[in-house]
């Protein structure tokens, strides 16, 4: 529940192609095992010569399902508290 799937565009690999996924410094804070840093690429200016975080389950389909099982759960909740459980 602590992460947020969010939307964006890389502006080096694959412009205006749109993604989700996970801000690394988020997902960090729940698994941290799951990212690492590495050195920036040529291609990430301005940003060559400092560190960027990845994450290893670099796919789209871990935000969906995390933002689907997100409202599951709220879904729960709400009907809990109709019944008083």
């Amino acid at each position: 529940m602590q992460l947020n799937p969010v939307s964006y565009e890389w502006s080096v690999d694959k412009p205006l192609e749109p993604k989700v996924g996970f801000l690394a410094q988020e997902v960090a804070k729940v698994f941290p095992n799951a990212v690492a840093e590495v050195d920036s690429l040529e291609d990430e200016k301005p940003y060559v010569g400092a560190k960027t975080k990845v994450m290893g389950f670099n796919n789209d389909i871990f935000a969906y399902l995390i933002g689907a099982i997100q409202e599951q759960q709220a879904e729960i909740e709400s009907l809990k508290s109709k019944v008083g459980v």
